[in-house]
């Protein structure tokens, strides 16, 4: 579907009002846009930039996380030193290390990201103050990363919401193109505490330490600040 094609659709949307959800989840906002549109895949295509954008439909005001990516830190130490040095007994009677945090403010359990020259730091602050480095990404290799899994340009579609589950009802009403996702607008994105950083790890019965993905996670309604340029088509 092409720019204008989708544009002629969405203001047939707009002028249904309040549409009840074709799926009582948390993708039911997408899921109903797309089917709405008539689509199965959620690429628009962009004639005058030569490329594709990515449909993303989102609840306004939601909290809710989506999942980036997963990547694992570097370490200079073991996930089992970590753990039994750093982490807590879970309900399960193993260490566990699990813990949402980002660049903003330390969390409940004294973990944030740092930001500082080349590195993205994980730091643990003690409880005697000092601060200890739990693992580290190189700044340009996670930009990198980010350039590979997010979309040059996006097409955003910010639902009022009303209701809930299977009777939760959406009002399709404004689009927005977003265009110029860069590196250094991620890094930006970074530094200002809008990325969070879900640490899942723990202690299997062997001794051995489980990660199960380190995830760069973002406020689904934050995604549009990955873009330089942000501009309402309807």
């Amino acid at each position: 579907m092409d720019l204008n094609t989708f544009l002629t659709k969405m203001e047939q949307i707009k002028k249904m009002g309040w549409v009840k959800t074709h799926r009582g989840a948390d993708t039911g906002v997408g899921k109903t846009l797309e089917d709405l549109l008539g689509i199965t895949e959620n690429n628009i295509d962009l004639p005058d930039l030569g490329e594709t954008g990515e449909l993303k439909a989102v609840r306004r005001n939601s909290s809710s996380l989506l999942t980036l990516f997963t990547l694992e830190p570097v370490r200079d130490m073991s996930w089992e030193e970590m753990l039994t040095k750093y982490g807590y007994v879970d309900k399960k009677g193993r260490y566990a290390l699990k813990s949402t945090f980002s660049s903003s403010v330390y969390n409940a359990q004294n973990i944030r990201a740092v930001v500082k020259n080349d590195r993205i730091n994980i730091v643990k602050r003690l409880d005697d103050g000092n601060e200890v480095i739990l693992g580290y990404y190189d700044k340009e290799l996670l930009a990198q990363k980010f350039l590979e899994k997010i979309s040059k340009s996006l097409i955003y579609v910010p639902a009022h919401h009303r209701g809930r589950g299977a009777n939760e009802e959406f009002l399709y009403d404004e689009v927005y193109l977003c265009k110029n996702f860069t590196g250094d607008k991620f890094l930006e994105v970074m530094e200002n505490g809008d990325i969070y950083i879900d640490f899942r790890v723990h202690l299997k019965p062997s001794g051995a330490g489980r990660s199960r993905g380190t995830a760069f996670r973002i406020r689904k309604n934050k995604i549009d600040e990955f873009y330089e340029t942000k501009e309402r088509i309807l």
